[in-house]
């Protein structure tokens, strides 16, 4: 198990590949796998979504795929370091909160 308060986001790689990439009404959907770089254990995905408009606008670019991995990487940066930088919350105030918490209407 990955202890995220030790991790540092050096520690990960972005794997996507091309034939998973989706076309979706107005987006384009690229699904990202972040893996751990030593143990090569799959942490998370993400779904990173690129307007259509903008990504048409990319293509005409030279070396847009290098742009696209810019921008696909930064944001699977930006939940990396959202989820190392995450405090959890003690199991006693997990257990006071549930023992608050109102029932269930039947």
């Amino acid at each position: 198990m990955l202890d995220w308060k030790t991790a540092k986001p050096s520690d990960f790689d972005f794997v996507f590949h091309a034939e998973e990439i989706t076309e979706l009404a107005t987006h384009i959907q690229i699904p990202v796998r972040v893996e751990h770089r030593e143990t090569k254990e799959m942490v998370f995905t993400k779904s990173v979504l690129i307007r259509k408009d903008f990504y048409a606008e990319l293509k005409e670019q030279p070396d847009h795929i290098s742009a696209l991995n810019v921008i696909v990487v930064r944001r699977c940066r930006d939940e990396l370091v959202q989820r190392i930088n995450k405090k959890s919350m003690s199991v006693d105030d997990k257990i006071t909160l549930l023992n608050q918490a109102p029932q269930a209407i039947e």
